[in-house]
């Protein structure tokens, strides 16, 4: 069974959070693109596996991470520089999409973002269902 947890939209691209045994991010541009995101880096992981090369270089991130990239203990050198540059971006535009009261992990990454204005949105259930398609 799986739970649609969110739906954020990063730069324009829309990405979405459904909780199978654990959470995966897919992007809704290209549905092969999946991950599972560190918990602790929940939303940037997200974006750096999903997101698209465009998104990515526009935001001097010249690859796409992968989930066995999120599962290292030690992440490499190359990830923690990508998840400074989007936590540290001014020009980085997301919006979130929740029902309930949202994901504590999902809150808590987007507190990390430097970014002031990031779109925080309640909605229903089915509207959030209807986001997601």
């Amino acid at each position: 069974m799986s739970d649609l947890m969110a739906v954020l939209i990063v730069d324009g691209e829309k990405f979405i959070c459904v909780d199978y045994d654990r959470p995966v991010w897919y992007s809704k541009i290209n549905k092969s693109l999946k991950i599972t995101p560190c918990l602790d880096n929940f939303v940037v992981d997200g974006i750096l596996g999903v997101a698209s090369q465009n998104l990515l270089k526009t935001h001097g991130i010249n690859r796409r991470f992968h989930s066995n990239d999120f599962e290292e203990v030690h992440p490499s050198p190359e990830l923690q520089a990508a998840r400074k540059i989007l936590y540290d971006a001014d020009n980085i535009n997301i919006e979130y999409f929740h029902d309930l009261n949202g994901d504590i992990q999902i809150h808590k990454d987007l507190a990390r973002f430097k970014m002031p204005l990031i779109s925080v949105t309640k909605v229903s259930t089915r509207d959030l269902s209807n986001l997601s398609n």
